[in-house]
């Protein structure tokens, strides 16, 4: 009968080995459910437990929880419109607008933002109304909402403004 020394020899050094490192190693934890499970190859207890112990009796540290994953964004959803984004703060009358912003070229940066509502593009700030003439865009007026407060005035355009610079960026 043959015998192979070099198997034996390697069974014997990875017992070796892994008994040395099982002693150092081992750790019971108890989970939340009750259940007391033995980590081998570990100096901590997985996140969740409620305790851990070496085991001579020694308490031990216990994995921080994972942050949550966030879940994916829906491929086929699309990202929030501007109004909806907006919320109570959406100043005009039509929801189903495009936002852009285009850069004007000057001396300084001239961010012009414009909606576009059913073929039909109007100036929302100062720097794109200035360019309305030049551009065939329209006067925000007729979609922008008064402010029932004040007769006379219309609610504040800002956030739609702050809205469309940021595609600027």
């Amino acid at each position: 009968m043959h015998h192979n020394w070099a198997n034996t020899f390697l069974q014997i050094t990875l017992l070796g080995v892994c008994g040395v490192g099982i002693a150092q190693a081992q750790v019971k934890c108890t989970m939340p459910n009750g259940m007391v499970i033995t980590q081998q190859l570990s100096d901590k207890c997985p996140a969740g437990a409620v305790k851990g112990e070496t085991p001579d009796g020694k308490s031990i540290s216990i994995a921080p929880p994972k942050p949550p994953t966030p879940a994916p964004r829906d491929p086929f959803k699309p990202p929030p419109t501007a109004a909806e984004t907006l919320g109570d703060r959406w100043p005009l009358t039509v929801r189903d607008v495009v936002v852009r912003c285009e850069v004007i070229p000057a001396r300084q940066r001239l961010d012009a933002v414009t909606v576009t509502h059913r073929g039909t593009t109007y100036a929302v700030n100062g720097i794109a109304d200035a360019q309305r003439a030049n551009r065939g865009w329209r006067d925000i007026a007729p979609i922008w909402k008064a402010n029932p407060e004040i007769p006379g005035t219309k609610i504040g355009i800002g956030p739609l403004i702050d809205y469309g610079r940021q595609l600027c960026r």
